[in-house]
């Protein structure tokens, strides 16, 4: 059975919207040209986005960031950089139409089915391009006329180029948002219903069901109602809906998520997952934090949304160094 110490998956307490007075006394307080600043419209921002999640799965919440603090932190740091980027297309007014489309009351409102795994986005949260022509050099996608920043897999600075395509190779660069890497391939993730195996994974709450014997298999969602009859070896059940499968009873039960240190994997009759962190080896460990010291060569991984940098220039881990800090795309102005 599972240690007391896991930790159910309840729902976090979603922090109170920032007020007029959110904003920080740092370098990014600067007037908008509406009264606003940038921290305090970053604030409003990352509210919208981490309340948006907390709606739709308190799992994920957990799962990507311990807690809506922390995924609140994220966010606004990124909204930061990007405004703060030279020739950066994001603004106050772009942030702001972004939150609009994240509200309850938006018409239509952005699925959660597809929030959770940032597919169909909305024309108002689409990353807003900038000045930068294919070649400067960038921090951040909202930098550049093609809407992509070309970023090295250790390195803060990268430069602006039109969007690679399904096929590119990412063995030295970071994909775009709408492909990940397989096999040193970006490549689109493959849909409920479409073939999926170890070079083709399935889009982000699906599992890759194979047949016996069979090369490859079909993206399965999970069974997404407590105490339905699931199979633990197959789909299972919806994790985001904050469900596992027991493959004692072979039914869905509240899901159980772990803390640091603690144990993960098939525990008892579950599969438990960790709460901000990754399994290995059979224990949870934590993810990094901005500022944190990193190794790409071994070690903990950075918190969801931030890399491992090693250096600022695109050769910078060319050298075969491996220790940097964790930080969040922008941390280092790129010219």
């Amino acid at each position: 059975m599972l240690a007391a110490a896991l930790v159910a998956c309840s729902p976090a307490v979603v922090d109170a919207p920032p007020g007029p007075d959110a904003a920080t006394s740092d370098a990014s307080t600067g007037a908008n040209g509406d009264g606003s600043t940038t921290s305090a419209t970053c604030a409003s921002y990352a509210y919208a986005r981490c309340s948006k999640l907390q709606g739709c799965s308190p799992t994920a919440v957990l799962y990507r960031y311990g807690s809506t603090g922390e995924c609140e932190a994220i966010y606004s740091g990124l909204c930061e950089n990007s405004r703060n980027a030279p020739s950066t297309g994001a603004t106050a007014a772009t942030e702001t139409a972004c939150s609009n489309a994240l509200s309850p009351n938006a018409v239509p409102p952005w699925a959660c089915s597809d929030f959770l795994y940032n597919e169909n986005i909305p024309a108002a949260c689409a990353t807003p391009t900038g000045s930068l022509a294919n070649g400067a050099p960038c921090g951040v996608a909202q930098q550049c006329q093609s809407g992509y920043c070309a970023l090295p897999l250790y390195a803060a600075c990268g430069t602006c180029a039109p969007v690679p395509a399904a096929g590119s190779s990412c063995a030295e660069l970071i994909c775009p948002p709408s492909l990940t890497c397989s096999n040193q391939v970006c490549v689109a993730f493959a849909q409920e219903g479409a073939s999926c195996g170890a070079s083709q994974p399935c889009s982000d709450g699906l599992a890759c069901v194979v047949a016996n014997g069979a090369a490859t298999g079909t993206c399965t969602q999970g069974v997404t109602t407590a105490n339905a009859p699931c199979v633990f070896t197959g789909a299972g059940c919806d994790f985001y809906d904050g469900l596992a499968c027991n493959a004692q009873t072979g039914l869905c039960e509240q899901a159980m998520l772990a803390a640091a240190g603690q144990a993960c994997g098939t525990v008892g009759a579950q599969s438990v997952s960790c709460i901000d962190g990754l399994c290995d080896r059979g224990a949870c460990v934590a993810f990094l934090l901005p500022g944190d010291p990193c190794d790409t060569a071994a070690g903990a991984s950075c918190i969801t949304d931030a890399r491992c940098i090693v250096g600022v220039g695109p050769d910078a881990a060319a050298d075969g160094g491996a220790v940097g800090t964790c930080q969040l795309n922008g941390a280092s102005l790129c010219r």
